[in-house]
């Protein structure tokens, strides 16, 4: 009996499973029954990082072992707005798409905050978080005596893995 494993490395995120196919092959003498083992699975939800699982294959006459690589990548999420610029009269609404994507690992939550605002302008995220994967929409509203011309809206999206940035524009004219 041989033991081949199909998959020699897994990517798996976290809180997910993964699959590898594993065949034996008769070398020599009649087919038997194999057994099959996995050591070294990190236990509950595995940390990012890369683990070394050994599956072992015992049949009546042999018994063999290989290794996979399983790795756990690490959760980061990317973010994008738009349009990246707005031109709207003082007392207006402006509204931007704010997105978020899965980069690595799993989905996770995502709270947004924005700096750059001007003086007598309110903000709005609706809704203020989503889990990395979704959308939110921002509604800016400056007063009628919000400064005119050009203010960079810089918009955060903060969850446990860390912190992505995008800028916007918003063009205020009367």
């Amino acid at each position: 009996m041989d033991l081949h494993i199909h998959v020699l490395a897994l990517t798996v995120a976290q809180g997910n499973s993964g699959t590898s196919t594993i065949g034996t092959v008769v070398k020599s003498g009649s087919p038997q029954t194999v057994s099959l083992a996995v050591s070294g699975v990190p236990a509950g939800t595995a940390a990012p990082g890369t683990y070394t699982l050994t599956v072992t294959g015992t049949g009546t006459s042999a018994t063999h072992s290989t290794t996979v690589t399983l790795t756990v990548p690490p959760n980061d999420f990317s973010i994008a707005a738009s349009p990246s610029r707005i031109s709207i009269k003082q007392g207006d609404m402006a509204t931007y798409l704010v997105t978020t994507g899965i980069v690595s690992g799993a989905s996770e939550m995502v709270v947004f905050s924005v700096s750059g605002v001007p003086l007598g302008t309110t903000v709005r995220f609706t809704p203020p978080s989503v889990s990395s994967g979704g959308n939110t929409r921002m509604r800016v509203t400056p007063s009628r005596t919000t400064p005119t011309g050009d203010h960079a809206l810089t918009i955060t999206g903060t969850a446990p893995s860390g912190s992505h940035k995008v800028t916007v524009v918003l063009n205020l004219h009367d």
